[in-house]
């Protein structure tokens, strides 16, 4: 199952340390509902549309959420750190 559309996201790679992921989410999104408990994310990009690749160190676990009960929007804010 895939989170097609996230609002925003930003994945970090760094040189021989721990890559992260910070996504940001609505929680009325297609398919929100995969990031309400503890879950392994994987990022993957494709350059045609078609083929679809996970890059190297691009696995993370959904540990931290953030959000406010009261928004309408259902803004929702996850930090990821990456495992090997």
């Amino acid at each position: 199952m895939s989170l097609p559309y996230p609002l925003s996201m930003e994945v970090s790679c760094p040189l021989n340390d721990v890559p992260a992921l910070t996504l940001s989410s609505s929680a009325h999104a297609v398919n929100a509902d995969l990031l309400a408990g503890p879950v392994e994310v994987v990022v993957e990009w494709s350059e045609d549309g078609q083929s679809w690749v996970e890059g190297p160190d691009a696995r993370f676990l959904r540990i931290k959420r953030r959000g406010d009960g009261t928004d309408r929007a259902g803004l929702e804010r996850y930090e990821l750190p990456g495992y090997v």
